[in-house]
């Protein structure tokens, strides 16, 4: 997830913290090299809706990267 504007970074943090609140199944955390914020849970499609639920949120203040497999 990141922010288009970097002025935008709180408040999507504050989303994501609600986000993960609501769905113990999500989990978020910072990414330190591109200091972003990453967005786990349990597949893409999860993801995607989280994605979503975010859009309604924020609206279009963000960009999702392409979801990676972890290792």
């Amino acid at each position: 997830i990141e922010p288009r504007h970097p002025e935008q970074g709180p408040r999507i943090a504050a989303a994501l913290r609600a986000l993960v609140a609501e769905d113990p199944t999500l989990e978020a955390r910072l990414d330190v090299d591109r200091d972003v914020p990453l967005l786990s849970g349990m597949g893409e499609l999860h993801l995607e809706v989280a994605a979503e639920r975010l859009r309604a949120l924020l609206g279009d203040s963000f960009r999702v990267g392409r979801p990676e497999v972890a290792g």
